[in-house]
């Protein structure tokens, strides 16, 4: 083990295909004998000996690398290190990251005819002309690495990172980038987007330029969309890949944090849920219970409609107490989001199921009652959220809306993704808003489905209510979609007055929910 103290460089580096060298419990006393690492070992994967080569050559004489630096067959010990990735790569002098599609493939450039493709050359008789390669930055399309879901930790960690490519080497830090056929010192650059992806690898250098002067909330917005776009093979581990940046900023609790939990309770997804399935191993209400693809997520509305989760960036007021079940079948209070009910007196929504029916309660800020013993004898029971929310069945309608707006044009036809109306029940004019679901989910049921308020926008001009569509199995409920309902047609010019009249109409209550 070496002191942080020491100067030392970490390995970044994608697995790919073939035998895995890790630390075991067999494998110890092997690795730890002068020689464990030699190039004379066949087990030993290439990419391993030209780092070492690497970080010989630059001066340092510890090198970081995960698989035999944390012992992989010790589940306890792993999950203690996983929370100490933010100090790992944080405090490496340097990262070493091989863009190679495996580990037993070798770090491109390192030998003799690894790259691919040669840069051009032209001598003429007053000028020398060298091709710059395919653009000023990694393209991300053709980066095993930047597709990774377990690198992007190691990315956005580093202090700078050394990184090996095809086609070239890049020097990526806070405050610089260098490579090897253009220097960019600059902090200010010009990139014209040619489509084939490098203007997301301008947005994510410039990004790491100004990280530290980041609102810790966005930049964990930020980080959250850039993770979910990549790969992952083994979809337990979407927490685990994702946990040195969790723990760098603050604490969670199933990849959402505690301290603004309400708020980013309202992701959704991107216009392509096809690409979003269910992850069974988290529970729905997170992003780590869907698998995105490169379908992303992202907060806010200040985004590009590419994203694909809306957080509302109004301050806007909460509605729900979220509790969480421990072990023993207590309730833990999760957030802690400012609560208010100011909108909602106890004239809108005066019943709280579960109680003596008819009596009139002020406000839900008593914990829900203790889960029943069906809810205990469950698998999973800490991913529950329990918590009392006022909500309605609302009228979905049937048929899809049709396909104006113009990022519907970025889909092919056959995306089996459509947005169908939300209406009062029994009043089909009333129209509270819309809610993009998957075809096929919409046809298997019904046109009355269960929204809940999550919190309202309580913006002037743009009053809303930000909900959650679940669906009801038993005691148990699921997350589908969320929606924001605002009114678009009363009598009214107020527009709160036209959004809660119209609410109200649907004769919302508060129920106790037990969501996983």
């Amino acid at each position: 083990m070496v002191d942080l103290a020491e100067e030392y460089a970490a390995l970044s580096y994608v697995w790919g295909e073939g035998a895995r060298l890790i630390l075991t419990d067999s494998t110890r006393g092997t690795l730890e004998r002068p020689g464990g690492l030699s190039r004379d070992r066949t087990e030993t994967p290439q990419t391993f000996v030209e780092a070492m080569g690497i970080a010989r050559r630059l001066g340092f004489s510890y090198l970081w690398i995960d698989a035999i630096c944390i012992k992989q067959d010790d589940p306890p010990e792993m999950t203690k290190q996983m929370g100490f990735m933010d100090k790992i790569y944080a405090c490496a002098e340097l990262t070493i990251v091989s863009d190679a599609s495996s580990v037993h493939a070798g770090i491109p450039g390192f030998q003799e005819g690894s790259r691919r493709p040669a840069q051009l050359s032209y001598r003429g008789d007053h000028i020398d002309l060298i091709a710059l390669q395919t653009g000023p930055f990694i393209d991300p399309s053709l980066s095993p690495w930047s597709r990774r879901a377990w690198t992007f930790q190691e990315d956005v960690l580093s202090r700078a990172l050394l990184v090996l490519a095809h086609d070239q080497a890049y020097y990526m830090c806070r405050s610089a980038l260098y490579r090897e056929d253009l220097v960019c010192e600059s902090t200010t650059i010009n990139v014209v987007p040619d489509g084939s992806g490098n203007d997301k690898e301008a947005e994510r250098w410039q990004f790491r330029q100004v990280e530290a002067d980041v609102d810790p909330d966005e930049l964990f917005i930020h980080r959250l969309e850039r993770f979910t776009k990549r790969n992952l093979t083994f979809p337990e581990d979407a927490i685990k890949a994702f946990a040195g940046v969790l723990v760098s900023l603050y604490p969670c609790h199933f990849g959402l944090p505690r301290h603004i939990f309400t708020a980013t309770m309202n992701w959704t997804f991107r216009l392509r849920p096809r690409m979003a399935a269910r992850n069974s191993n988290f529970p729905s209400w997170t992003w780590a219970g869907w698998t995105f693809g490169e379908a992303g997520v992202v907060g806010g509305a200040w985004f590009m409609p590419r994203h694909a989760v809306h957080y509302p960036r109004s301050s806007p007021d909460y509605d729900v107490r979220w509790y969480e079940v421990l072990d023993g079948g207590q309730q833990q209070l999760v957030n802690d989001d400012p609560f208010t009910l100011s909108s909602f007196d106890q004239h809108d929504a005066p019943l709280l199921p579960g109680y003596q029916v008819g009596q009139v309660y002020d406000s839900p800020t008593l914990p829900p009652m203790r889960p029943s013993s069906s809810i205990l004898n469950l698998p999973h029971r800490g991913h529950f959220l329990r918590f009392w929310a006022i909500g309605a069945f609302l009228t979905v309608s049937r048929e899809a809306e049709p396909r104006e707006h113009p990022l519907w044009k970025l889909l092919p036809p056959a995306e089996p993704i459509d947005t169908y109306r939300i209406s009062v029940p029994g009043c089909p004019g009333k129209v509270l808003g819309s809610v993009s679901l998957d075809r096929l989910w919409r046809a298997q049921h019904p046109d009355s489905l269960y929204f809940f308020v999550v919190s309202r926008n309580s913006e002037k001009n743009h009053p809303a209510f930000n909900t959650m569509l679940i669906a009801f199995k038993g005691e148990i409920s699921q997350r589908i979609q969320v929606a924001v309902l605002s009114a678009g047609g009363c009598t009214s010019d107020d527009p709160s007055v036209r959004t809660k009249s119209m609410w109200l109409d649907a004769m919302p209550a508060w129920r106790l929910i037990t969501l996983a």
